[in-house]
């Protein structure tokens, strides 16, 4: 009869099916909601972070407490992170390519300290490369395609809104980063992949990093106030068609022969094509720039202080280099010095003290320039740039605080 009875009303197994699929979503999001449950949005002071930050939730890291780090944060796109005033989060145990901060496209971090109360993410070993450090992406254009995949952490970055917003970091120090994923592959201290215009950037530092105190992939974000004070390889880099602004950037190496870092500003436009667009081409201005004549690059040649090549373009303005001891300006590539001769690449107000070479300007292997000189013209560019007086610079007294680290 049971069998007439479903056979003559099919709407009743129906309802039966339904029911029951009814019940296993209902099971399976309960299950959800219990897992997420699990992850305290609001951690107490000492909690471990959690691995991942979802679409629709917010972490709230309260005023003035310590969390660990034991693995990657990742804030998926519509997530975000808050962290409030004094917070310091400590990366310990685990592998170090693995102990990171991610903030994805799509997602936000608000992490607002002030110059009494800092925001540090730090790390037990106080050594560099002792965790990743802090990767944002964004939606702003790149010139690698309308959109690519990080070199670190595995996400995409790119689009077409300049004006993105990724949220805001003030008043935040980030310390020992620059761990080795392999012999290509390393963290940097902050790294900006295609960060937009929308996002706050303000006094902010990269301490004692294995590899760069702060580098950018492309985007149209602006920061001021940076310091980046003894990062092994390059203290500040741009590549891959960043369009944005630095204004006060203080760059300082460490004074020991023993302890290897390159150069203080690296530029670069894209290395598989000098010609991309959108062509990297900041605005740099108020910079101040010290060495010392111990410090040695990998290849132990000695620094040098800026290196603009591979085609960028750019604005350098108010600029005070002392004592590297390798070229205080390094330009080169044939696209690049064509830019210089151009004035696509323009220098204005450059004050060196105790610097031993002078700027350079180089062909790379195998270029060859059609116009006549082009080495030479690019070379009277910079030099007629270089004043005798010293500018303002960074002027990093002003404004260091107590936020800012030096050795």
């Amino acid at each position: 009869m049971n069998k007439t009875l479903i056979r003559r009303h099919p709407s009743i197994l129906a309802g039966f099916m339904l029911l029951s699929l009814t019940l296993s979503s209902c099971l399976e999001i309960s299950n959800e909601l219990s897992e997420r449950e699990l992850i305290d949005l609001t951690p107490e002071d000492g909690a471990v972070l959690p691995a991942s930050v979802e679409a629709g939730d917010t972490l709230t890291l309260s005023r003035g407490f310590t969390f660990p780090l034991l693995g990657a944060l990742r804030v998926k796109a519509e997530g975000v992170l808050v962290i409030e005033p004094g917070v310091t989060i400590t990366a310990t145990g685990g592998q170090p390519p693995a102990l990171f901060i991610v903030i994805e496209s799509g997602a936000k971090i608000f992490a607002e300290g002030t110059d009494e109360a800092p925001i540090v993410f730090t790390a037990t070993d106080q050594v560099p490369g002792a965790w990743g450090g802090l990767i944002i992406a964004g939606k702003a254009p790149i010139n690698v395609g309308t959109s690519a995949i990080a070199e670190i952490g595995d996400i995409t970055y790119g689009g077409n809104e300049p004006e993105d917003n990724s949220g805001v970091l003030r008043y935040v120090r980030v310390e020992y980063t620059g761990s080795s994923i392999n012999s290509e592959r390393e963290h940097n201290g902050i790294t900006l992949y295609g960060v937009g215009s929308g996002t706050t950037i303000d006094f902010v530092e990269a301490y004692l990093g294995a590899d760069d105190g702060m580098e950018f992939f492309g985007g149209t974000v602006n920061v001021s106030h940076v310091v980046c004070v003894g990062n092994q390889d390059d203290q500040f880099d741009f590549a891959q068609g960043w369009t944005g602004t630095a204004s006060y950037l203080y760059i300082q190496q460490i004074d020991d022969a023993g302890f290897i870092q390159d150069r203080g500003i690296e530029g670069d436009n894209l290395s598989s094509d000098n010609q991309a667009t959108p062509f990297s081409s900041p605005t740099i201005r108020n910079v101040t720039m010290v060495g010392f004549s111990s410090a040695a690059n990998p290849s132990n040649n000695g620094t040098d202080a800026i290196r603009i090549r591979e085609g960028a373009k750019g604005v350098f303005d108010n600029v005070v280099i002392q004592n590297y001891p390798g070229n205080a300006v390094d330009a080169r590539s044939l696209i690049t010095l064509t830019n210089l001769t151009n004035e696509d690449l323009t220098f204005t107000k450059l004050y060196f003290e105790g610097i031993t070479l002078p700027p350079n300007t180089a062909l790379d292997d195998g270029e060859v320039s059609a116009v006549n000189d082009l080495t030479e013209n690019a070379l009277r560019r910079l030099n007629s740039s270089r004043i005798s007086d010293r500018p303002s610079g960074a002027e990093f007294e002003t404004w260091r605080g107590e936020f800012a680290r030096l050795p």
